[in-house]
């Protein structure tokens, strides 16, 4: 399976348990690549604001934050309604209902009702008469868990450790040679800070008259004009 279509397939039956959720018992494939598409573009959309608000906000790390997420999903219009940061300003204070719905949604009925159709809900054990057989809540598992032991014998991600089936690799740290920098981006805001720095007093730049200057030149143009 090539790329392209390796990544819709993995979402294809996150929506197929959505459209389950809301009711739907049958619907034809082409609707269901419809709502992945869309779906993917949606995704793909709040990850890029997120990289975004990352680079732009300058963490010590790579990874975003919550602030970077927050910030994402509110340009993206997950949060509504929601006002814009200027009419905040002139209100005086910060608006959260759209936080509050998104929280709402997840709490909620429906959000709930997804994740038991999907299996990741902690339901209990019933017994053959109706009865709770333990007390220990059952939790099925996802369907990709399932499907890369159908693929493996081994039940752990040591197989698909690396990859995106699978736990990222342990990020191992890189030393910037020639100087006391950690990190590749500290060493950047490092050079950045320097460039953007006025001459300092210690500093001493060659001066136009200087006659070590003016020497030089006029070898080079002895021996240009000869």
């Amino acid at each position: 399976m090539s790329t392209p279509q390796f990544y819709p397939a993995l979402l294809r039956p996150a929506i197929l348990y959505i459209l389950r959720a809301a009711g739907f018992r049958g619907t034809r494939s082409a609707v269901v690549d419809i709502l992945v598409n869309l779906a993917a573009r949606y995704i793909f959309l709040l990850a890029s604001v997120t990289a975004a608000n990352c680079a732009m906000h300058e963490h010590d790390t790579l990874e975003p934050q919550l602030e970077d997420v927050r910030a994402a999903l509110q340009q993206c219009a997950v949060f509504k309604p929601q006002l814009h940061p200027t009419e905040e300003l002139i209100v005086g204070e910060e608006d959260l209902r759209g936080v509050q719905n998104f929280i709402d949604w997840i709490m909620g009925r429906a959000h709930h009702e997804i994740r038991r159709v999907a299996g990741r809900t902690s339901e209990p054990d019933h017994g053959p008469l109706g009865g709770v057989g333990s007390a220990a809540p059952l939790i099925r598992e996802d369907y990709l868990t399932a499907l890369k032991k159908q693929h493996g014998k081994m039940a752990d991600e040591t197989r698909f450790r690396g990859t995106v089936l699978g736990l990222p690799k342990p990020q191992r740290p890189l030393a910037v040679l020639g100087g006391p920098e950690e990190s590749i981006r500290r060493w950047d805001r490092q050079r950045h800070t320097v460039r953007a720095s006025p001459a300092t007093e210690d500093s001493s730049p060659t001066k136009p008259d200087d006659p070590s200057l003016l020497r030089a030149s006029r070898r080079t143009r002895k021996k240009i004009e000869a």
